[in-house]
């Protein structure tokens, strides 16, 4: 098994067999192999020495090693048997036996054990003829009488393919015997032709027309063979673009790996954000809700209040500042010291930026443009995580309204010595 960006090319692909191609699992093929242990077996003779042999014992015959029996059928198969290869389902010899230098030769170029391109001259068509018999009919085919061009001249020969399988693998294969035909009556009717006496132009014409068959027998040959090259560059070119498309089936699909898990993380993202989302939806909706609450708690209130920012303008109002202040709507989110108030109060901003400074509150007395006076309230606008973030304008009540200045007058003008009374005494003492 290897990975999706590998290959299992070049030297020793033949060795295995592809058993799933999408998962890339191969299967190693079974070879053959002599099992040795390294020592042969020899039966001892006690009993040669010619003392009899006790009852109840047998002489075992000895046993012969199975290197001589090896031998023995190599030597056999190689005096007796006709010349013959074995080959595989892609026509690749794997063995041979005999002598098969007249039938086949390495080819030039690029060393090859196809059993096509060893054939010699006049055995190619017969041969691959004979192979495809056996194959389709699962039976053994023959051919008689077939002329090859030898290295000792032009051979008659009978080609016969013998398919098999093996039992475990499942593979086929054939053997392929090529046995001599008898070539006495050609070499009689030769001799006939001979004997009979031809004229010099007969002899010349007859000449010449071998001649010419030669000629075109070679030129034939030669484009077979040039066919025969184009046709292999071709199918090298062809399994070379087969194996840069199979890498890039590989690349696309290591890069469609690569999507997948950027498509999971995108997913988990998404529902990351999903989450967020509704964390931010419930939260949207609790501002919502304190918001609601806080204007109609705003609104509730019979009292004039004024929320000022930190700039000093105007944030939120009560119903009762509109009437007590002379406040609108538009008045929100701008400064309090351009509006005109229905309160006169000179230095209100100076005393507002004080409260925000000293962190205390302030109370003062101002009068309406009607001429009656309230007692304006000034505090801090202090948040959850006690920071002063403006300042809340406040009249306590608007039942505590003065007719006439006088009042206002006696109050602010009462005796130095009032700031020592009793009273104000023991509620020093008590602070």
């Amino acid at each position: 098994m290897i990975g999706n960006a590998e290959g299992l090319l070049g030297s020793g692909a033949e060795l295995f067999d592809m058993e799933d191609k999408k998962q890339k699992i191969y299967r190693k093929i079974g070879v053959p192999m002599p099992v040795g242990f390294g020592f042969s077996v020899h039966v001892a003779e006690p009993y040669a020495s010619g003392h009899p042999v006790p009852a109840g014992h047998a002489v075992e015959p000895a046993r012969v090693p199975a290197e001589l029996n090896r031998e023995g059928d190599r030597l056999l198969l190689a005096r007796y048997a006709p010349p013959s290869v074995v080959v595989n389902e892609k026509l690749e010899i794997i063995q041979t036996r005999g002598h098969t230098a007249p039938y086949l030769e390495l080819p030039t170029g690029k060393a090859s054990l196809d059993l096509l391109k060893m054939a010699r001259p006049g055995l190619l068509y017969e041969l691959q003829n004979t192979i495809e018999e056996a194959r389709k009919n699962g039976a053994v085919a023959t051919r008689p009488s077939v002329p090859v061009d030898g290295a000792e001249g032009l051979l008659l020969t009978a080609i016969r393919v013998t398919p098999f399988s093996t039992p475990i693998e499942q593979k086929t294969g054939f053997v392929v015997s090529f046995e001599s035909s008898s070539t006495t009556e050609p070499q009689a009717a030769a001799a006939e032709a001979v004997s009979v006496p031809l004229a010099d132009n007969e002899r010349a014409a007859k000449d010449k027309h071998i001649s010419q068959l030669k000629q075109e027998l070679t030129a034939t040959k030669e484009y077979l063979q040039s066919f025969i090259e184009a046709l292999e560059s071709t199918n090298g070119e062809l399994q070379s673009a087969n194996e840069e498309i199979q890498a890039g089936n590989e690349e696309l699909q290591s890069t469609n790996e690569e999507l997948q898990t950027s498509k999971e993380e995108l997913e988990s993202a998404n529902e990351e954000l999903h989450t967020v989302n509704d964390e931010m939806q419930r939260r949207n909706d609790l501002l919502a809700q304190l918001n609601n609450d806080l204007t109609n708690l705003l609104n509730s209130v019979s009292l004039p209040l004024v929320m000022v920012g930190p700039d000093l303008s105007v944030r939120r109002f009560t119903p009762q500042a509109t009437r007590a202040l002379g406040l609108n709507a538009s008045d929100v989110g701008k400064p309090l010291s351009r509006l005109r108030l229905k309160v006169n109060v000179t230095d209100l901003e100076e005393m507002m930026l004080e409260v925000m400074a000293d962190v205390r509150p302030k109370q003062s007395r101002v009068r309406v443009s009607a001429g009656k006076w309230y007692d304006l309230r000034m505090t801090p606008y202090r948040t959850a995580d006690n920071r002063i973030d403006g300042v809340v304008l406040s009249i306590p009540s608007l039942d505590y309204l003065q007719d006439t200045d006088k009042s206002s007058v006696v109050t602010k003008a009462k005796p130095a010595h009032a700031k020592h009374t009793p009273a104000r005494k023991k509620a020093r003492n008590r602070k």
